[in-house]
């Protein structure tokens, strides 16, 4: 049984690599949904042969917008449930963090920019990961994104990315001792969210 588990999941990660644009999309959505199956889980799918270089293939700003969302749900789902594991075996991969980086400047509408913000929160809660996201000039990225004017959505949207972005900053910089640039937060109602997710996170 376990092996027929290993062998669907090798199999969604070749659906990624080597499937038309709506096979590979759905292989993707599918492993954000098995990922949340628990920790273990998470880190299992993390670790898979290939599966971050699959997902640095899809995560492109000139590819498809349901693959490239897609693909952010599975890295956030990886990297929020599955532990110091996976977020190693993804921010290791440097074309993975360089493209979902590029994203990030790129992108022009709230819900998307909540969702990268998101995942790089995820990603920055170790202490090797946050120095890696450092190294790529990702903290750079996110200070942008909180100094630009606000891109379309709702202003909960806006709040709510600009929030993850801070929350990211932070991680990041809390873990590089003195070489982290100051974490600024301009945006009070941004902060005030923050501050809720904190209260949360504890409360869970």
């Amino acid at each position: 049984m376990l092996g027929s588990f290993t062998e669907l999941l090798m199999g969604l990660v070749a659906g990624m690599r080597l499937g038309h644009l709506k096979v590979k999309a759905s292989a993707i959505f599918l492993l954000s949904q098995i990922a949340l199956g628990g920790p273990r889980t998470a880190a299992r799918i993390a670790l898979l042969d290939g599966l971050p270089e699959a997902c640095a293939a899809c995560c492109s700003a000139e590819g498809d917008a349901v693959l490239t969302m897609n693909s952010a749900l599975l890295i956030n789902n990886l990297a929020a449930l599955g532990g110091e594991e996976a977020v190693q075996a993804l921010t290791t991969d440097n074309s993975l963090m360089q493209n979902l980086t590029r994203l990030l400047d790129s992108a022009q509408d709230a819900p998307t920019l909540q969702r990268l913000t998101g995942v790089f929160n995820h990603l920055s809660r170790s202490e090797d990961s946050a120095k890696c996201l450092h190294a790529l000039g990702v903290m750079a990225a996110l200070r942008r994104v909180t100094e630009r004017p606000h891109a379309l959505g709702s202003v909960e949207a806006q709040q709510a990315y600009v929030a993850l972005a801070i929350m990211a900053m932070a991680n990041i910089a809390v873990r590089q001792e003195h070489h982290a640039p100051v974490v600024s937060a301009p945006d009070k109602p941004a902060l005030k969210l923050v501050v809720h997710f904190l209260r949360y996170a504890y409360v869970m």
